[in-house]
């Protein structure tokens, strides 16, 4: 069994069927990427999203529509005169609280529209550009579908490589994940860190992630309730 907290969860009601979003609030800078996936990191809040829209029992059960990190602290500026932090003050600190993360594509956009009336990009990764196109971190149903089934196979993996008594240390390092042993949990019973060997992985691209869970999963993939 897998238990959780989240901290935040939204609801959109949109022609007779009901969206779900969750939010987690980070203390500090939170970036986001879809190869994590692939290598079974950052899966919590999709796992909560997943868990949450097909929960039957739930009042939040409906379609998945995204997943967003947002930055909950105030930050410090410098600046080197008082006029220049007038005029630059408010614009930094609008832009800190922009959040990361994946919102559903819907044919109209009025699912992103709802989460950020005027899509300036200003709060969600997601803006319109001059001429109507929607653009920024958005993934179709099916691709949250195929992104659901790969996580249901991690864990399904993660599970039974603990059942078994597999649990090496084996931090990852790319350009996301530079510092894994300094924030462990763990780091102060583990006896040999400087023999530890990092595991490193490609940086894929988000368009590399799709068209590789494509393969894998097919072009009409629907989201995977197999999984407790």
């Amino acid at each position: 069994q897998i238990r959780g907290s989240v901290d935040r969860v939204d609801t959109l009601e949109k022609d007779g069927e009901k969206y779900v979003r969750v939010i987690d609030y980070k203390s500090g800078k939170k970036l986001f990427s879809l190869s994590d996936i692939m290598y079974g990191l950052n899966l919590q809040m999709f796992v909560y999203l997943f868990s949450i829209s097909q929960d039957k029992s739930s009042k939040y059960n409906g379609i998945p529509a995204g997943v967003l990190y947002m930055h909950s602290s105030r930050n410090m500026f410098s600046f080197d005169s008082k006029k220049q932090a007038l005029s630059n003050i408010s614009a930094q600190e609008s832009d800190s609280f922009k959040m990361k993360g994946i919102v559903i594509s819907d044919r109209d956009g009025e699912i992103a529209e709802a989460m950020e009336h005027g899509l300036e990009g200003k709060y969600i990764p997601v803006k319109v550009k001059k001429g109507g196109e929607i653009t920024g971190q958005l993934a179709t149903l099916e691709e949250l579908g195929r992104i659901h089934k790969k996580i249901n196979s991690l864990i399904a993996e993660m599970g039974m490589e603990l059942h078994s008594g597999n649990i090496q240390r084996s931090p990852v390092k790319n350009k996301n994940h530079k510092s894994t042993c300094e924030f462990c949990d763990y780091s102060d019973v583990c006896s040999s860190v400087g023999n530890i060997e990092e595991r490193i992985i490609p940086d894929l691209t988000d368009s590399q992630v799709r068209e590789i869970l494509r393969k894998e999963y097919g072009d009409n993939a629907e989201l995977d309730s197999t999984a407790e």
